[in-house]
């Protein structure tokens, strides 16, 4: 994973104080390659319960907060315990994409049971 130690724990402090302490992070894409350089931080974000703001609004919040704290352009992929995706309710399946990530990402936290095999 090409990610410090320092900048981990930039992304778990500014994700848990916008999303709450419940939500975890997943790191995705080009960043998990060790033989790759550069490229932006891809972060799938699990949230608890459903957003009180829309996820358009959530994800530039969670975006350009950690672009300010680490420097780095970052993607940022939101998913809710409760609908899947989106929190529109109308969906209460995981995205194709989202199942895709979780079965190759790698957590950056210990993550509690449950949580962890929501991608399979």
């Amino acid at each position: 994973m090409r990610l410090t130690d320092e900048q981990i724990k930039d992304i778990l402090q500014t994700v848990h104080t916008i999303c709450g302490e419940g939500s975890r992070v997943m790191l995705y894409g080009s960043r998990l390659d060790e033989h790759q350089k550069g490229g932006d931080v891809d972060l799938l974000i699990w949230l608890p319960s459903v957003a009180a703001q829309p996820d358009y609004a959530l994800r530039a919040r969670i975006k350009d907060a950690l672009e300010d704290e680490l420097y780095i352009p970052v993607d940022v992929l939101l998913v809710h315990k409760h609908t899947g995706h989106n929190g529109s309710g109308s969906n209460t399946r995981i995205p194709a994409f989202a199942r895709h990530v979780m079965q190759r990402g790698r957590w950056l936290e210990p993550v509690p049971m449950g949580v962890k095999n929501l991608g399979q």
